[in-house]
């Protein structure tokens, strides 16, 4: 980390979490209060005090009692050492708090390179979250963590990329995962095809998919390269978000996003605009998002980088017969 990070860190970040404090006791008292298209700014305590973090991955609540979950990697400044996978939980789906003091990191920094971009589920009676473990210039392995009390996780290694070799495997970014009756859809980008391309594997077995083949998605369009993504509902109503990546006027990197919608899980129509119309909070970029579906609104938990280029997470409430016009109440 440079000085400027560290001044930034020392100083900058607890006024900046002073505010987002403040800032969520004027929050609604439910997500059904979330006035449609005016972003709301989420306080995520993150293990390593900055409160900035990115890739966030949003689980409802159910009939058994279980909270919102949220799963997420702190992102101090975009110091990747630090991204390590993260959970917690709400009653709101508004204020999220750790289950357990000292809960996070679930996982710690491998030795080499960094984690990221984990995405939560629940099948059966049991939580699972997957996330890659870069271990550049070797190999990634995707990682699965399961647990059936959210406080205690077993790791194990569900596939392993080798990177190097005269035929190496894809690199891969933003697993999700999805499921459509028994079969479990992971999604994902590959970033070794050119152009960048998003692809998907079909299993039954959570902890093995280093054997299963990929299989590009299909799109009506596709106007732009893809980075991130991930999938939201259920059986028979699904939405993707991706978020999109391109040149800026600096040389850099821009990013936004965009919802896609499939009755399969394998063929998708592509909203006619991006999310959003302008950028929430005049940030630089959205970047990976995450959505409940609920009736006809999409509630979207989205990561941004402000103009002094930390992350942070916001919701946004979105009716669906706005992002695909002819889209009825109830979803399509």
């Amino acid at each position: 980390m440079t000085p400027f990070q560290l001044l930034r860190r020392l100083v900058l970040t607890p006024l900046t979490g002073l505010f987002y404090l403040l800032e969520s006791l004027s929050l609604p008292a439910s997500l059904d209060e979330l006035a449609y298209d005016e972003p709301v700014r989420l306080r995520v305590p993150t293990y390593e005090g900055s409160g900035q973090a990115t890739h966030p991955d949003i689980l409802g609540p159910d009939a058994s009692g279980r909270p919102f979950l949220l799963a997420f990697t702190p992102y101090p400044f975009e110091a990747d050492r630090y991204e390590n996978p993260s959970i917690l939980a709400s009653g709101d789906g508004l204020r999220f708090r750790e289950e357990r003091a000292g809960l996070n990191p679930l996982a710690p920094a491998p030795a080499v390179d960094h984690n990221d971009d984990p995405d939560l589920f629940q099948r059966g009676g049991e939580y699972g979250i997957l996330y890659l473990e870069t271990l550049r210039p070797e190999r990634q392995n995707l990682v699965l963590l399961r647990s059936r009390d959210r406080l205690s996780w077993e790791r194990s290694v569900a596939a392993s990329f080798e990177l190097r070799g005269p035929s190496p495997d894809p690199f891969i970014l933003s697993p999700a995962l999805a499921s459509r009756g028994e079969e479990l859809y992971l999604y994902y980008v590959d970033k070794s095809a050119s152009p960048y391309r998003i692809e998907y594997r079909v299993g039954r077995d959570l902890a093995s998919w280093g054997g299963v083949a990929g299989r590009p998605a299909s799109f009506d369009r596709l106007p732009f390269a893809p980075w991130h993504v991930d999938v939201a509902g259920a059986e028979g109503e699904y939405y993707l978000l991706i978020t999109s990546v391109g040149p800026d006027a600096r040389g850099g990197k821009t990013y936004d996003l965009w919802a896609a919608r499939s009755a399969d899980l394998e063929s998708w129509e592509l909203a006619p605009a991006p999310v959003f119309a302008t950028r929430p909070f005049g940030c630089r970029d959205v970047y990976r998002s995450s959505a409940l579906v609920r009736g006809g609104d999409l509630f979207v938990y989205f990561s941004y980088k402000t103009r002094a280029a930390e992350w942070k997470l916001g919701l946004v409430r979105k009716r669906l017969s706005d992002l695909f016009p002819g889209t009825s109440a109830g979803g399509r």
